[in-house]
């Protein structure tokens, strides 16, 4: 599939999945996008509270408390499994 946004292919593949589920299994996929208005998979939009501008900077930009990686960001990435048809 293909097309101008990920987030088109993720609902278009949502919908194929649900009329050839009994007959296909993924055995794993990965993707990373950003959903409808940057709403997670259920509709909810997350991150509404995030500070900006200089307090966006601040809480995102290690300072002093970690010298070694001082000037950069830590990043956490989980994967969840996601009953989407339940």
């Amino acid at each position: 599939m293909r097309a101008v946004s990920q987030d088109m292919c993720f609902e278009l593949a949502k919908h194929l999945m649900k009329r050839l589920g009994p007959h296909v299994d993924v055995v794993d996929e990965v993707q990373g996008f950003t959903f409808f208005e940057e709403r997670d998979l259920l509709g909810f939009v997350d991150g509404a509270a995030n500070p900006e501008d200089e307090d966006a900077f601040t809480v995102a930009v290690v300072g002093d408390q970690d010298p070694t990686c001082r000037g950069g960001s830590y990043v956490h990435v989980q994967k969840y499994l996601h009953d989407m048809g339940a």
